[in-house]
């Protein structure tokens, strides 16, 4: 700002970048363009926004996923893979996009984490079902827990960087759901609407949430 004060030119207006890494991408979002530039009584300049002083020309800078992945390469990527499969619903598709996960965690297991929900055996993960029953790691119990909206709700606090759900959905009425596993024992789905849905993004949104229904 004090360059501003001195050396600003309508001509050849001084230029100010804001640029924003990964972990400070909400300030991005600010209305920086409205700070305000106090009256200088030294030099008898009124005050101005800088939104609309010519002598200025703001920009901001938000680095890509890709920029942002080569400046932290200490960081791992998390996918967390939710798989919805009520009763009462037609079966999904799940082997092929499971056994693509895999092999792309696998090639740099120690940079990307894998998570599903339900829990499914690592050594079946990607695997048909009937491998999956004759798994020696897990004697065929490679299955465990439910994918309801409340361990869903539980898996975000894993904060993962992407979020890939494979199950149902609906839209009725101007609002749309998707089927988790209904809390009882019946294994029948639990449609629910997608503002419940976006609350468990509060605490930390993904970069991506693909939904496969």
């Amino acid at each position: 700002l004090e360059a501003l004060k001195t050396d600003g030119d309508p001509a050849n207006p001084l230029r100010v970048v804001l640029s924003f890494g990964n972990k400070a991408r909400e300030l991005a979002t600010w209305p920086w363009e409205y700070l305000y530039l106090p009256d200088d009584l030294n030099r008898g300049t009124a005050g101005t926004f800088l939104a609309s002083d010519t002598k200025l020309t703001l920009s901001r800078n938000v680095p890509t996923m890709a920029e942002d992945k080569a400046s932290s390469d200490d960081e791992e990527l998390r996918i967390l893979v939710v798989i919805s499969e009520p009763d009462n619903a037609n079966a999904v598709d799940t082997d092929e996009v499971l056994s693509k996960l895999t092999e792309f965690a696998k090639e740099a297991p120690d940079k990307i984490k894998l998570k599903t929900l339900p829990e499914i055996c690592p050594d079946c993960m990607g695997e048909s079902r009937s491998f999956a029953r004759s798994c020696d790691t897990c004697d065929g119990n490679g299955i465990s827990g439910v994918p309801t909206f409340r361990q869903f709700d539980k898996a975000m606090k894993w904060r993962p960087h992407i979020v890939h759900f494979i199950g149902h959905g609906k839209f009725e009425n101007k609002v749309g759901s998707l089927g988790f596993i209904d809390e009882g024992e019946q294994n029948l789905v639990d449609w629910t609407e997608e503002t419940d849905v976006a609350d468990s993004f509060n605490d930390w949104k993904p970069h991506l949430v693909f939904l496969q229904a």
